[in-house]
């Protein structure tokens, strides 16, 4: 009867650790991926700024130069006539 009553115990304790195991290799994944995609957003975010930044010198450069290139037109407009 103890005999029986250590394998059932044995075998229960087996049980609960692999269940251990098995959880911690899940919960291991789950941290490693969220880390990834924490990395992945940092890249995105920095990449965007990047980006943003970009596009707004070349919007203000493009309105600077406009706003030469009209005046020169007035200047050189005015002085013909």
């Amino acid at each position: 009867m103890s005999l029986a009553k250590s394998s059932v115990d044995c075998a229960m304790a087996y049980q609960r650790r692999r269940r251990f195991r098995v959880r911690a290799a899940f919960f291991a994944a789950a941290e490693r991926e969220r880390a990834e995609r924490c990395l992945a957003a940092r890249f995105a975010r920095r990449d965007s700024a990047f980006l943003n930044a970009i596009r707004n010198l070349h919007q203000s450069h493009s309105a600077t130069l406009a706003t030469a290139l009209s005046c020169l037109r007035g200047f050189l407009c005015c002085g013909r006539t």
